[in-house]
C-alpha cells in the first residue's frame, strides 16, 4: 500500500495517463490526471497538496525541467517522478540532478512504477 493521499498525473496521452491512475489506484492512493504542468500548477493549494507527481517529461507548454524548477520556486518539495518515450540520456541526468526522484521510459513497465512508488512514498 502506498502513503494516504493524492497522487497527481500529468500527462496529456490519455491511454498512459490512465494506465498509470489505475496503477495508482490499486495501490491504494487516490489519483488526479492533469494534462499540463500548468494546469498542475494552477491546482496547487497548500492546504490540498498531493503526495507525489507522476509526470510525462515531455508535456505541451512546460517541459518536466521547467514543471521542477516551477515547484522548487514555490518551495514546493514533492517527489516527481517522470516517465517519458524520450530515451536521451542526458535529459533524465538533468531531471535527477534538478531534484526528480526517478526517471523511467515508456512503455511503462507497471511493475517498475509500482516499485518506485512504494520505494519513495512510506508506507500509511
Amino acid at each position: 500500500m502506498l502513503m494516504a493521499g493524492t497522487i497527481y498525473i500529468v500527462d496529456p496521452a490519455e491511454t498512459d495517463a490512465a494506465v498509470v491512475r489505475s496503477l495508482v489506484e490499486r495501490l491504494g492512493s487516490s489519483a488526479v490526471v492533469m494534462q499540463s504542468a500548468e494546469e498542475l500548477l494552477e491546482r496547487f493549494s497548500p492546504d490540498d497538496l498531493p503526495v507525489a507527481v507522476v509526470s510525462e517529461m515531455n508535456l505541451p507548454g512546460m517541459d518536466g525541467l521547467a514543471l521542477l524548477a516551477a515547484l522548487k520556486l514555490r518551495q514546493i518539495n514533492l517527489p516527481v517522478i517522470f516517465l517519458t518515450r524520450d530515451s536521451q540520456l542526458d535529459r533524465a541526468v538533468l531531471a535527477l540532478r534538478a531534484g526528480a526522484r526517478d526517471y523511467l521510459p515508456k512503455p511503462l513497465v507497471e511493475q517498475q512504477l509500482a516499485r518506485r512508488l512504494r520505494y519513495t512514498l512510506p508506507p500509511h
